[in-house]
């Protein structure tokens, strides 16, 4: 059975895209035997149903449709009553040097109930490895965080993210709507070198025409701004037409600035199967209103199939768990952002985000929470 969390998250994710037609149907319902069943719609100003709400089955850990893993534990860490740092990092390096069992893991180090002093970045960047607390209240693990800008960087942080070639195939039909995967037309696309299996980017351009559809026009945006690339494995080469692994997430119209696309290198130096959880972290004074405190609980950055989960982040300026650099296959799951200390304008308190790189590959928040904040949240992003 598909929780009512997760429904409204797929449901969600396209409400600032694609407003959904309630008028006659729905674009997804449970049917009696509980499973998810997809229905065409049409999108605003469009009268024919071509869009179809993508199966999000394949985001998250190792493509989705597993738990996450309980990793052995290797090592333990009790607070010192001084700044656990170096102590922390050092556990942490220490269990990066030890051999990857069967399934991909070195082990986790855990930090027992209590309160740590956190001074500086603490780095997860081996794969294999998970930073482990003993509980997400008030009386389990707690980071109490000064100085850095984020607390957690789980990855290697330093991953490299495709570049566009010189030359590029576009994508010729005047919509491609949003769920599609399959019978993709892009010219000359038999000239391009992409073969079934090859991972290959499709970046989307914006206009003016774009820009001005959805109002923004007189708040200044830039279209070159909002070029978006998708990452995708081609599953099918007919012709001039191509299919994918992954649906697409957002519709490709023609008048709004279409789409290439390209074949591109896997990226270097990332890791895989490592995360963070039951921990929770608290930014700063309480009593301090300022921003000179630590902004993101979490950073994913340099990664492929990993989590963080059952985390909570309090007092922090912006996020719980930022996506960025090359975040791929990532879950986010019963995570909370609470009590933000911050200004309240632009660029504060996004909660949960996706970033840069991580817009264009499968990540999913499952049964996060977002506590007292007057800012206006940015949607959970898929």
């Amino acid at each position: 059975m598909v929780s009512k969390s997760l429904l409204f998250l797929l449901l969600s994710a396209f409400w600032n895209t694609t407003i959904f037609s309630y008028a006659d149907y729905l674009p997804v319902v449970l049917n009696e035997a509980g499973r998810l069943e997809y229905h065409p719609f049409a999108a605003r100003g469009e009268e024919d149903p071509h869009h179809r709400l993508p199966d999000f089955s394949f985001a998250g850990f190792r493509g989705g449709g597993i738990s996450l893993p309980e990793v052995p534990e290797a090592t333990r860490i009790s607070p010192s009553g001084g700044d656990d740092t170096a102590r922390i990092q050092q556990a942490l390096d220490k269990l990066a040097t030890l051999p990857l069992c069967a399934q991909g893991y070195r082990g986790a180090v855990v930090l027992d109930r209590g309160t740590f002093h956190i001074s500086d970045t603490l780095r997860v960047r081996a794969s294999g490895v998970v930073l482990r607390g003993s509980g997400q209240d008030e009386v389990g693990t707690v980071l109490r965080a000064f100085g850095p800008r984020t607390v957690i960087v789980l990855g290697s942080g330093r991953s490299s993210f495709p570049t566009v070639p010189e030359k590029t195939h576009r994508i010729g039909a005047e919509l491609v709507p949003v769920g599609a995967h399959a019978d993709i037309q892009v010219a000359d696309l038999g000239r391009s070198g992409i073969r079934p299996g090859d991972p290959i980017g499709i970046r989307y351009s914006r206009n003016q025409a774009w820009i001005e559809s959805l109002g923004m026009a007189p708040f200044g945006w830039n279209p070159d701004f909002f070029s978006t690339l998708h990452l995708r494995t081609a599953t099918a080469v007919q012709g001039d037409r191509l299919s994918l692994d992954i649906p697409l997430v957002d519709a490709i119209r023609r008048h709004h600035g279409g789409a290439e696309v390209f074949r591109v290198q896997e990226p270097e130096n990332i890791i895989f199967h490592a995360g963070v959880e039951h921990l929770r972290i608290i930014s700063g004074d309480p009593l301090d209103e300022t921003e000179d405190r630590p902004w993101n609980a979490v950073v994913t950055s340099g990664i492929r199939d990993g989590w963080v989960r059952n985390v909570s982040a309090v007092h922090f300026v912006f996020c719980t768990v930022r996506a960025s650099g090359y975040s791929s296959r990532i879950t986010v799951q019963d995570c909370a952002y609470l009590d933000p200390r911050s200004k309240v304008i632009g660029g504060r308190r996004y909660s949960f985000g996706i970033f840069y790189g991580a817009r264009c590959v499968p990540n999913i928040w499952v049964g996060t929470s977002i506590g007292r904040t007057t800012a206006r949240q940015a949607p959970l992003a898929l």
